[in-house]
């Protein structure tokens, strides 16, 4: 029997919002007089700049501190980027707006959260995050579904580390062997399923094909409802 439900949050219940991501780049490329695109490797090498130049804030240990953060991390976009005049500003304005809300859910979250919730499982989210995992989820109106909600930088490890698996489930006072989980990371899935999670990986695109990838997070619930009636 399923007492709970767990889910990671990115690429999973929700996805950057793709207008505001338009309007990042349109700001930048008019500031720097040049197109600009944020490619993984770019996104990933100025927070790695940013953490060795701001070593106190690369462990934002509160929401404030880790909007300094994102704060310092546009300003090393943009003068990465050649701008000199205003920095501060744009970077102020950049954080405001994308800054926890620039998140969108997928069609197919408030459906499975709500038969979730109707069949009496208790749900948590386990994500790679800051302090904000809870902001967000209140601005994307979905906070209130969820019993726990367990960010790495809260626990100190990220998935697929069994310790962030561990205090979700702790939190939820649930056990591993019966809940789900679901992922858009497949070592991260792996991870859950190894210490007795039913556990999937969600690849929108189509996936593979095997029992354990779905294609769409409703997926999930026409899993549980399977076993329900196994059950009876």
């Amino acid at each position: 029997m399923t007492e709970a439900a767990f889910f990671d949050r990115d690429g999973t219940l929700c996805h950057n919002d793709e207008r505001e991501e338009r309007f990042r780049d349109e700001c930048i490329s008019r500031w720097a007089g040049h197109a600009f695109e944020l490619p993984y490797d770019k996104f990933i090498s100025a927070f790695n700049a940013l953490g060795a130049r701001y070593p106190s804030l690369r462990g934002a240990d509160t929401p404030e501190r880790e909007r300094d953060f994102f704060y310092e991390w546009y300003r090393v976009i943009l003068t990465g980027e050649g701008i000199c005049e205003g920095v501060d500003e744009k970077a102020a304005l950049l954080t405001s707006r994308l800054w926890v809300q620039a998140k969108v859910l997928y069609p197919d979250t408030l459906r499975t959260l709500d038969y979730f919730r109707a069949q009496g499982v208790r749900m948590g989210v386990i994500s790679d995050t800051g302090r904000t995992l809870e902001h967000t989820l209140r601005a994307l109106g979905i906070d209130g579904y969820f019993g726990s909600v367990t960010s790495s930088a809260a626990v100190g490890v990220g998935k697929p580390d069994p310790r962030i698996y561990r205090a979700a489930l702790e939190a939820l006072g649930a056990q591993a062997v019966r809940s789900m989980y679901v992922d858009d990371c497949g070592e991260e899935a792996l991870g859950a399923r190894k210490l007795g999670f039913t556990a999937f990986l969600i690849d929108r695109a189509g996936g593979s094909g095997d029992e354990w990838t779905i294609d769409s997070l409703w997926r999930m619930a026409e899993y549980h409802a399977r076993g329900q009636r196994r059950e009876l």
